[in-house]
């Protein structure tokens, strides 16, 4: 898609958001230094315009929007399985176990990959490099991948279990069709963050670039594993799981609240 370019120029304007933060026209985020230095802050006294995900993203083409689309073409039914149950699990479902992008006008795969478009000005690319500067490990990488970060704000769901007691009980769950089973912990909170990946890799048919999956947060080594599909429904023991899955992995983390997590 090296010649589908995003339809906005750098950034020209400063929008702020919901949340007070600082934003250009294509959903990036500044500090008022940063905003500074690319020379985009307002004139002391003069209000700063209100920043819509969805305003940024109709100025797309439709051509961009259908070739957007293509990256995750449902015309199997496995997949549009797949992507709805991704859509609900990163999305939608408050209640699913999982990372969650938490901008209200960011609901479905195309606005994510509509904002990288806007922000980096194709999907091409890897930015593999970037991840590792903000802490992620090398083995959390498929060498089959690509890794390309967006800019939009999410909630990180997922807990590092070489944090946890090794006692400390985890169930086994199938998150999405398709996949295999990883380990799913309780938490009453979840780090925020600013930033998503989207992970791409060729169609084995086509050999186009199909999104296996997009979430928020930094990429980790998933605790997803076909060695824990015969385990599926049961509570084993972080110590067991991480003995199984071959040492350091994340949970999926399901928020719940202080009370039902104590019981």
């Amino acid at each position: 898609m090296s010649d589908m370019v995003s339809p906005l120029a750098p950034a020209t304007a400063l929008f702020c958001d919901a949340q007070g933060r600082l934003r250009d026209q294509n959903g990036r985020f500044y500090t008022d230094k940063s905003a500074a230095e690319a020379g985009l802050l307002p004139v002391a006294g003069q209000d700063v315009p209100a920043f819509s995900t969805a305003a940024a993203l109709d100025s797309i083409s439709d051509e961009a929007w259908a070739e957007l689309s293509t990256y995750h073409d449902r015309t199997e039914q496995a997949w549009d399985d797949y992507y709805i149950a991704t859509e609900m699990k990163h999305f939608l479902d408050v209640d699913a176990p999982g990372s969650k992008f938490t901008d209200p006008e960011v609901n479905k795969i195309d606005d994510v990959l509509g904002l990288a478009l806007l922000q980096r000005g194709s999907l091409e690319g890897d930015d593999r490099d970037e991840f590792k500067r903000l802490g992620a490990k090398d083995d959390a990488f498929n060498p089959n991948f690509r890794y390309i970060r967006v800019e939009t704000p999410g909630v990180v769901g997922i807990k590092d279990t070489a944090t946890m007691r090794p006692d400390e009980l985890v169930r086994v769950e199938r998150t999405k069709p398709g996949v295999p089973c990883s380990i799913v912990t309780d938490v009453t909170e979840r780090p925020v963050t600013d930033y998503g990946v989207i992970v791409l890799a060729a169609d084995q048919n086509t050999g186009k670039p199909r999104v296996i999956t997009t979430f928020p947060g930094l990429v980790t080594r998933s605790s997803k594993s076909e060695e824990l599909d015969a385990l599926e429904g049961q509570l084993i023991t972080v110590a067991d799981a991480r003995c199984l899955l071959g040492g350091d992995v994340y949970a999926n983390a399901r928020l719940v609240n202080a009370q039902a997590a104590a019981a």
